[in-house]
């Protein structure tokens, strides 16, 4: 899928998304996953930039 240019939802797929939102955390099923306890290789999401760093080099020349 592109970045910037996804496919719209199909009707089916919103309308259980839109039940999905609209239902209390408690109600929703989560077995199945398995809980996360290991973090050492977790990396940045593509979705976050990295923090950029300014920087200024300032150049002397001799004038002869």
């Amino acid at each position: 899928m592109k970045r910037g240019n996804p496919k719209p939802l199909t009707p089916k797929l919103q309308a259980e998304l839109d039940a999905l939102a609209a239902m209390p955390e408690s109600e929703i099923d989560t077995t199945e996953m398995p809980p996360i306890t290991d973090w050492s290789h977790a990396v940045r999401g593509p979705g976050v930039p990295e923090p950029r760093v300014r920087s200024t080099i300032q150049t002397m020349r001799r004038l002869s």
